[in-house]
């Protein structure tokens, strides 16, 4: 049963009884591109203006992954059991077939997808998205915070909740703050450039008290889950993918956007020598238009 409140707050309750939560925009007429949010994120993860997705005649569905934003949280969550989630949605908003897109830590939900469900998928992109840790070279120059946050998901994931808690405190209660002290500071100068732009901000500060709704519990599930085996072969892949990367991300390195360039069988990457982490903000009409095209 599908409750909408207003379509940033939009939810689904599925088979099982857990409540999914998700937001619309663009043009809800369109040609449907489901986006996966970052890590953290949430359903509110988006390119601040609309007209883009408008003017293609783009149907953007953004989804809150379980213990984010309006998303029941399921400790036993994987990939896999997200794509199935993926089908209910669907199912129930009447899409037969549809694009996926995710970034950053999306981009394994996306490839998750296209790997599980191909028939239903039209097309695939992935966006400066993490692969799979078991090779090594793929953090190489990964900034430390991460590389810590990694680490502890793969090792000791008791201790996220505790390192966490600072941060849910100030993204709940004082989001400006976490966003002008805390990422401004976390990213390279090409993705500093990107979060002064006024709407990018406002965007962010929407963002990130829904990524911390319900705690930590949504950021600990997805960095346990991707420093985990991902239950499926990127080789086996028959979709083809687009890739967009930067040569200047710190937060997930070059490395990782050409491991999965190298291991999807058909995919099609783009690497920007200029840009970082967040060039979903500098090439979003790119991406739309590959995506609907």
């Amino acid at each position: 049963m599908i409750s909408k409140s207003n379509k940033s707050n939009q939810t689904l309750q599925l088979k099982d009884g857990r409540q999914m939560g998700y937001a619309e925009f663009g043009d809800l007429n369109g040609k449907p591109v489901l986006f996966f949010h970052g890590t953290p994120g949430s359903r509110l993860t988006r390119y601040p203006d609309e007209s883009i997705a408008t003017l293609l005649g783009v149907r953007i569905i953004n989804i809150d992954r379980p213990g984010y934003g309006l998303s029941d949280f399921v400790p036993d969550n994987t990939l896999v059991n997200w794509t199935e989630d993926i089908i209910e949605l669907a199912d129930a908003l009447k899409i037969e077939q549809f694009a996926v897109t995710g970034v950053s830590g999306g981009g394994a939900y996306a490839l998750a997808c296209t790997s599980e469900i191909p028939e239903r998928i039209t097309r695939a992109g992935v966006i400066s998205s993490i692969s799979p840790f078991d090779v090594s070279h793929v953090t190489e120059g990964m900034n430390l915070i991460n590389r810590v946050l990694f680490g502890v998901g793969q090792y000791a994931p008791f201790l996220l909740n505790p390192l966490l808690s600072p941060i849910v405190r100030t993204a709940r209660k004082e989001p400006q703050k976490l966003f002008d002290y805390g990422l401004t500071n976390y990213f390279p100068i090409p993705d500093k450039e990107v979060l002064f732009q006024p709407m990018v901000r406002e965007m962010f500060l929407e963002d990130l008290p829904q990524a911390f709704l319900q705690g930590a519990c949504g950021f600990t599930l997805d960095m346990k889950i991707l420093v985990q085996s991902w239950g499926f072969q990127l080789n086996n892949i028959s979709r083809k993918v687009y890739l967009w990367h930067g040569e200047k991300d710190e937060n997930v390195p070059p490395n990782a956007g050409r491991y999965l360039a190298n291991m999807i069988p058909n995919c099609e990457a783009r690497f920007y020598p200029d840009e970082g982490h967040l060039l979903i903000f500098n090439h979003w009409q790119e991406i739309l238009t590959t995506l609907v095209s």
